[in-house]
């Protein structure tokens, strides 16, 4: 599949998705002004490891 820079095939956001869900993570994204879209992935802060 050929695509430009304006365009995409929309698989980026599929992976990104499914290895976000995988780790519990959270996904955000939002629309840049100028074109483009800021993705933010949040994971969740590793547990404690246990009392010695």
């Amino acid at each position: 599949m050929h695509t430009t820079r304006g365009q995409g095939a929309g698989l980026g956001l599929s992976i990104v998705a499914a290895i976000a869900r995988a780790h519990g993570a959270a996904v955000r994204a939002h629309p840049n002004p100028g074109g483009g879209l800021e993705l933010r992935v949040t994971f969740p802060a590793p547990a404690a490891p246990p009392p010695a």
